[in-house]
């Protein structure tokens, strides 16, 4: 999990959202620019 994700886990519920998606989509993030930066430096 990355920091930014327990960061947002760690705050106050915001009504109407779902902070633990959030986190989820966070990392996904994460580890889609990681995916990217290795493609990038494989070429």
């Amino acid at each position: 999990m990355s920091d930014a994700a327990r960061m947002l886990l760690a705050t106050a519920h915001l009504p109407g959202i779902d902070t633990a998606v959030l986190a989820e989509c966070i990392d996904a993030a994460d580890t889609c620019a990681q995916s990217c930066t290795a493609c990038a430096d494989a070429c």
